[in-house]
């Protein structure tokens, strides 16, 4: 059964996460890249929404590769490591379908997962801030469902 803490502490990881983003630029203004907010005044709010964030998909089934690329990604500076952060932002990006296509689960949002690559002709900050929402729509759907999944079992009791 998951236990109601659990529960909020995950729901939120999942909103902070999902938020954090748009506080980037509402703040400091539209970037290149949700990696150009490491040289604002942002920066803290940056490393600590992925370090929470990673540390959440640690304990979530299949979910360590996406959240080992993500730390790795925070801890490889945009600065100083210029090729090896955009290579583990793109790994994340794509290791993250492997649990959302594993589970069979809520395919709409794996569809516009997807596309929401199409973004990056526009703006590779739209492009992440799209597909960062839908992952955590899809964390939270998931979420929901094994919450509620939980509660009925543990009222069959």
């Amino acid at each position: 059964m998951l236990r109601s803490a659990y529960y909020r502490n995950r729901i939120l990881v999942i909103m902070f996460a999902m938020i954090a983003p748009i506080v980037c630029v509402a703040t400091a203004g539209w970037l290149p890249s949700l990696s150009s907010y490491w040289n604002t005044p942002m920066q803290p709010l940056f490393i600590i929404t992925n370090a929470a964030t990673s540390y959440y998909l640690f304990f979530e089934s299949g979910w360590k590769r996406s959240a080992l690329a993500l730390m790795l990604l925070t801890a490889f500076s945009i600065d100083y490591w210029p090729v090896i952060h955009n290579v583990l932002a793109v790994c994340f990006f794509l290791l993250t379908l492997i649990p959302m296509y594993q589970t069979k689960r809520f395919r709409w949002v794996i569809w516009a997962y997807i596309a929401s690559a199409v973004g990056i002709v526009h703006s590779l900050l739209l492009a992440e801030l799209i597909g960062i929402t839908l992952i955590c729509v899809y964390n939270l759907l998931l979420l929901q469902k094994s919450y509620a999944l939980s509660m009925r079992n543990s009222n069959k009791k």
